[in-house]
């Protein structure tokens, strides 16, 4: 029996906490994430990353990819609960982003400026709203969209076993 590994379906059950249900672009914000803060750096391999599922519009979602995380590292008054690479569920916080770009290819701003609230652990997520809104477009116009995780916040006082807090830059 053949398994295919072509695109999953977008319109699929609800997220499962699990790395491995991830849709390709939900996979890629995930583990973009977890490389950055695990190196504290950039890494080539984001690049690659970026430039094939974005095609023309790698600039503008690296430069506002960049962003995020310094924005993230610079203003957020919390630390970041991000799983270590290879873990093979999702933190709180990783389903928080993957709700906060799913908001923004949903064009709901009052979801979108509580689910940043929430990230950031303050209300002034005006300089967040237009990069969050530039790697959800670029996601959407290259076929990638993501899915509303459930249960966001349930649970979010605690650490599932692997993962750990990191702090981004």
């Amino acid at each position: 029996m053949a398994t295919s590994l072509s695109h999953p379906d977008p319109i699929k059950p609800p997220m499962s906490p699990y790395v491995a249900d991830l849709t390709e672009g939900e996979h890629m914000i995930v583990w973009s994430l977890r490389r950055i803060a695990v190196a504290k750096t950039w890494c080539p391999l984001i690049d690659f990353e970026l430039a094939r599922i974005f095609k023309k519009h790698q600039g503008d979602v690296r430069a506002a990819f960049q962003q995020l995380v310094s924005i993230l590292a610079d203003h957020g008054r919390r630390r970041l609960r991000l799983g270590l690479p290879g873990m093979p569920t999702l933190t709180v916080d990783e389903k928080l982003i993957l709700a906060i770009l799913a908001a923004a290819q949903a064009q709901e701003p009052i979801r979108l400026k509580a689910h940043l609230t929430w990230l950031l652990g303050r209300s002034e997520t005006q300089k967040l709203f237009p990069v969050v809104t530039v790697i959800a477009a670029g996601l959407a116009l290259n076929g990638f969209p993501i899915r509303t995780p459930q249960n966001t916040l349930q649970d979010s006082w605690q650490t599932p076993a692997g993962s750990s807090a990191i702090r981004l830059m």
